[in-house]
């Protein structure tokens, strides 16, 4: 008979409340779309349905913001571990403005993932062939249609491999105003392997300095396998945005408040420095790097039991050190709103 570690039990026991957490929490009613008909085939040649959840708070006005967040790989729409997919209801309700929170192709022994123009050999069922960019700006015109949303306000937010999915939309999508990513660099050679359309598209790019998943530096996803797709160094995705949407206009830097000392190594912890690039087009590249954390989503609360550390130990092992500073979302929702 085999046991869960209470690892394992734990993080299904965190998940199962924050789901709870984010339907209990939210003042309006919560739509879920499983039928939407993008085309999309599975190896058999059957047709696949694809599916997301939309949340729009009571009192949303007309011409309003349109947030689409996206999950990372293996993960799913409401793979609710941490506290990022979850915020951003409470954000809906305070700021009036609808979200949905999208699914990727379903893989075998993967979980969830996106078709970010990563590599196609797929020997670990990473890679998705689904048409994404077509399925995600078919939700924007649907709920364009359905609550009047103003489709120069749409924005998108992933993490992991849905912040790669959200720079794929920066490439090859014009309803894109600016987008947020955490956890991930570039993959190599995005305009060989995307569609790329010309304009700027803010955006908003988060990392851990410290991230054991997707290093500072190039290599490759899954430990260096290249059939999961390869990244560019963080620089490099830093420099692709800023030489897009040009940088004439102003820099500035920051350091942010520092209240958590505990969620590093160090005396400080992990703490945060922000870098701003604006164009004279009104456009924005921000480099928002959380100095001695990983590649889990900043948020205030522990992903493990602090009462056991060698439970903290194993995920930090696996995932690094998680910034405790701020909320992601509410971040990533403060840069949306410039907008």
């Amino acid at each position: 008979m085999n046991f869960l570690s209470r690892t394992s039990l734990q993080r299904i026991i965190a998940t199962a409340a924050a789901v709870m957490s984010l339907f209990a929490s939210a003042s309006a009613g919560w739509t879920h779309v499983s039928d939407y008909d993008n085309g999309d085939m599975n190896d058999d040649g059957e047709k696949v349905y694809r599916s997301y959840w939309k949340y729009v708070p009571n009192g949303l006005g007309s011409q309003q913001e349109l947030v689409i967040v996206l999950h990372g790989g293996g993960g799913s729409a409401l793979s609710i571990s941490n506290s990022f997919e979850s915020r951003w209801p409470a954000l809906a309700d305070q700021h009036k403005f609808v979200v949905v929170l999208a699914n990727g192709k379903l893989q075998p022994t993967q979980g969830r993932t996106w078709n970010t123009c990563a590599n196609t050999v797929d020997t670990h069922h990473i890679y998705s062939d689904f048409n994404d960019v077509q399925f995600l700006n078919g939700i924007i015109d649907r709920i364009k249609t359905e609550n009047g949303i103003n489709t120069t306000k749409v924005f998108i937010a992933g993490q992991s491999r849905g912040g790669l999915m959200a720079m794929r939309m920066a490439l090859e999508s014009p309803n894109i105003r600016a987008i947020a990513s955490h956890g991930v660099n570039m993959h190599v050679d995005p305009e060989g392997r995307c569609q790329v359309k010309p304009g700027a598209v803010s955006a908003l790019l988060m990392k851990g300095t410290e991230d054991p998943l997707v290093d500072f530096y190039a290599g490759c996803l899954n430990g260096g396998n290249p059939d999961a797709g390869c990244y560019d160094d963080w620089t490099a995705t830093v420099n692709y945005f800023k030489a897009r949407n040009g940088t004439g206009a102003g820099y500035t830097y920051e350091w942010l408040p520092n209240p958590v000392t505990t969620d590093g190594p160090g005396t400080w912890g992990s703490f945060i420095g922000v870098d701003t690039w604006t164009s004279p087009n009104g456009s924005k590249t921000v480099q928002w790097k959380a100095f001695g954390a990983g590649h889990t989503v900043p948020g205030p609360t522990l992903n493990c039991d602090p009462e056991h550390e060698t439970d903290c130990q194993e995920v930090r092992n696996f995932s690094g050190w998680k910034n405790q500073d701020v909320y992601a979302a509410d971040v990533m929702w403060d840069f949306f709103s410039q907008f």
